[in-house]
């Protein structure tokens, strides 16, 4: 229910706990140095299987906000109540369920922008503060310009945003290049 390493990650599509664990340790030492990583939290998304995942990743694409995600909105406000700063990678559909997260939280924990504060934008600064987490996105499925207008009202960082030319998630799915080498 909420974070107390300095260090965190959530996965993305088809990663069972082992997989995941590997993996998203391996994306921290490489975001953020060995040294300065004794410990992390992962924040599992379990997969239900290539279709499920996908169907997930829709849904959170277009704002109807899952389970998983609502489960992560409440892990981001605790971790937040705490005052430790907590340094994310988020990969893949872990991306996109991170901002969808940011924007549900915006909302008042809330799937409809108009009734729960358009997003964030009319709230006070002190009711919508996520401050103390900060993120770095590898492969996101989340496109980066529409999330970093949640991010900059929520007051989280993003430290970097790392994604490979032929990676379909990032760049396609993402929504996050008009380049056509890398559609094709």
């Amino acid at each position: 229910t909420k974070i107390t390493t300095g260090h965190a990650a959530i996965n993305g599509m088809q990663n069972n706990l082992n997989k995941a664990t590997w993996l998203m340790g391996a994306h921290l030492d490489r975001e953020y140095g060995k040294s300065s990583m004794k410990e992390f939290t992962l924040f599992h998304n379990p997969s239900v299987g290539f279709n499920g995942d996908l169907w997930e990743s829709t849904k959170d694409k277009l704002g109807f906000t899952t389970d998983i995600t609502e489960k992560f909105t409440k892990v981001l406000q605790e971790s937040q109540k705490t005052g430790n700063e907590i340094k994310w990678v988020a990969h893949s559909q872990g991306g996109l369920i991170f901002a969808e997260a940011v924007r549900y939280f915006l909302n008042g924990n809330s799937s409809w922008a108009l009734l729960g504060g358009f997003n964030g934008v009319f709230k006070d600064k002190e009711k919508v503060d996520l401050s103390n987490h900060k993120v770095a996105f590898h492969g996101n499925a989340n496109n980066n310009m529409r999330s970093k207008l949640l991010f900059d009202r929520a007051g989280i960082e993003v430290v970097s945003t790392k994604v490979n030319d032929y990676d379909i998630v990032g760049n396609v799915a993402g929504l996050n290049t008009l380049n056509p080498r890398k559609l094709i």
